[in-house]
Parts: C-alpha cells; sequence; structure tokens
C-alpha cells in the first residue's frame, strides 16, 4: 500500500472521517459522572413507569428465581432488600439453593421476607404447578434488582422472545453502584468463551431452565446460555439495553468455572467439533485496552 500514493490518500482520509485520530479517552471522573448522569436518566424514565402503576393492584408477571450456591447471610440480606423494595409483588419468589442449607435459608427468609415464597433443592419439583409455565427472572444471592424489574420487563420484553438478558453493574461496600457492563447483542462465541452473561436473565418459561438440570453455583446463568445454544441454537434472545441488577464488588472469577464448563463442553461441543480445550485463562491479562464512552439517554415521549 505505500507504493500507492491513492491508497495512501484513501487510507489516510478513512481514518481522518473514523475520529480516531481526535477521539480522546475519558478520564475515570468524567467517566463516573457519565455513570451518574445515565442513572439520574434511567431514574426519570422509571418513575414514569412506576407513576402509572402505582395506585393500582397490578402483579408483575413474572416469578423471581434466586439462586443460592453457598449460604451466607450477609448476600442474603442485601438481595431480600432489594425484593422488599420492588414496586410490584413478583408472581412467586422461588430460592434455589442445596439441601443442606435449606434450613438456615428457611431461618432467614422467615425473619427477613414479608412476601410469599418457596425454598427447595430441586427445580423440578415444580412440575405440576403453574409456576412451571410462568415467566421467571433469574439472579444470584448477592444480586440487587430495580425497584422496577418488573415493569420493566412488561414493557420491553419482546412478545416472540424465549430469553431477554440486562445490562449490569457493580456497588461496593457503602451501596454505590459503579462500572456498568453494558453488554452486547446476542454473541455466542462470547458467551462460550468469556461467559459476558452472568446473571440477569428473563425466560418465557421456568421448564426449560428447571429441566435442563444445571449444576447450582455462581455460573448457573451462564453455563445455561451454553446449554441453549447446543440444544436449541436457533431461539430468540433478546438484550435488554438497560442496567436492571447489580453485582457485588467480589465476583467469582470465571477462570472457576473450568470444571463445569469442561463437562458441558466435553458432551456437546468436543466431540462434534473436533478440537481440543484450551483452559480458561486464570491470570490477569498483560495489557488493557480501556475504552469509556459517555453514556447519553434518549427518552420517546
Amino acid at each position: 500500500m505505500k507504493r500507492s500514493p491513492k491508497l495512501v490518500a484513501l487510507y489516510s482520509k478513512q481514518v481522518q472521517n473514523s475520529g480516531l485520530l481526535t477521539f480522546r479517552l475519558q478520564s475515570p471522573q468524567a467517566a463516573r459522572k457519565a455513570y451518574k448522569r445515565y442513572q439520574a436518566n434511567q431514574a426519570l424514565h422509571i418513575g414514569s413507569l412506576i407513576s402509572k402503576v402505582e395506585s393500582s393492584d397490578q402483579k408483575g408477571d413474572v416469578t423471581l428465581l434466586v439462586c443460592v450456591p453457598n449460604y451466607y447471610s450477609d448476600d442474603l440480606e442485601l438481595t431480600i432488600s432489594s425484593i422488599e423494595a420492588h414496586t410490584l409483588r413478583f408472581s412467586a419468589i422461588i430460592f434455589w439453593c442445596t439441601q443442606e442449607d435449606e434450613s438456615s435459608l428457611k431461618r432467614t427468609l422467615m425473619d427477613r421476607l414479608h412476601q410469599p415464597y418457596k425454598v427447595t433443592s430441586c427445580l423440578t419439583n415444580f412440575a405440576q404447578t403453574k409456576h412451571y409455565e410462568t415467566p421467571c427472572f433469574v439472579i444470584h444471592a448477592g444480586d440487587l434488582i430495580n425497584p422496577a424489574l418488573a415493569i420493566m420487563l412488561l414493557n420491553v420484553v419482546e412478545t416472540t422472545a424465549e430469553l431477554s438478558y440486562v445490562d449490569t453493574d457493580l456497588y461496593d461496600q457503602k451501596g454505590r453502584r459503579h462500572t456498568p457492563d453494558f453488554k452486547p447483542d446476542w454473541n455466542p462465541d462470547l458467551q462460550l468463551t468469556n461467559g459476558y452473561i452472568k446473571t440477569g436473565i428473563w425466560l418465557a418459561t421456568l421448564q426449560p431452565f428447571a429441566e435442563a438440570k444445571i449444576a447450582l453455583s455462581y455460573f448457573s446463568v451462564s453455563l445455561y446460555l451454553c446449554h441453549c445454544y447446543f440444544h436449541k441454537p436457533e431461539q430468540l434472545i433478546q438484550h435488554i439495553p438497560s442496567v436492571l441488577l447489580s453485582q457485588r464488588n467480589s465476583l467469582v472469577e470465571f477462570s472457576q468455572s473450568k470444571a463445569l464448563f469442561s463437562q458441558l463442553f466435553n458432551q456437546h461441543f468436543f466431540p462434534l467439533q473436533g478440537v481440543r480445550e484450551n483452559g480458561l485463562c486464570s491470570f490477569p491479562p498483560l495489557a488493557t485496552i480501556r475504552i469509556t464512552f459517555s453514556f447519553y439517554y434518549h427518552s420517546h415521549a
């Protein structure tokens, strides 16, 4: 290309038009301010939705499924508080835990959660109940849900969607939200290699999640999405571009999921594709490229 002045000129023109030469990365302080503006604008929009239903007895037609891989009362306290602050009542609240933790979990919920709930170590126990056919939103203990989660789902989930997922952020020990994770649209390659969707998924019904018999862990949602790709790659998976869930700062490292994913891949992927496993990275990258964008919010009247 260097030997062709016309190609060099064309390339230079395209680079100039792209804005790469004039693009300035945001400082961490500017990124935090931008996210605060995003949260403020989102709160205004959600507030307008809440005002339409706050005087009614409308119930969110969705079951909340809380995965509790390990019983930690501190994590549960935060999640329970966010459930109690929710605007609409869920049609059902199910806590999925191990058999060993059932009694401890029931004692905690009895004192803290003032809504009907169920505790189980086997989701298929609901096979003969209405909960099996009700839309379901899946989170983990320690997650905080947006007070208007059910309202947002009722307004934005597409009628043809079988599965949807939301954007997330993190919260610190003082409850301050930061580091938003604005996810891309559904990308099976990214899910298989990085597990970029870890929690906060909406399902048209609880049944397929229960019958997939995914192991209870902090990677249950990630594993289920990979399971969906192997068994039903044509299903419509919708991205809801709104931060509706916050995760705790101390997330479990994705590298710890290797054994769980290896079992799934060995069953479905490796025999078909004839590829060999490359272990999940358990160390930080040698270099990081950080691109931060300003967040803008547009509300349609």
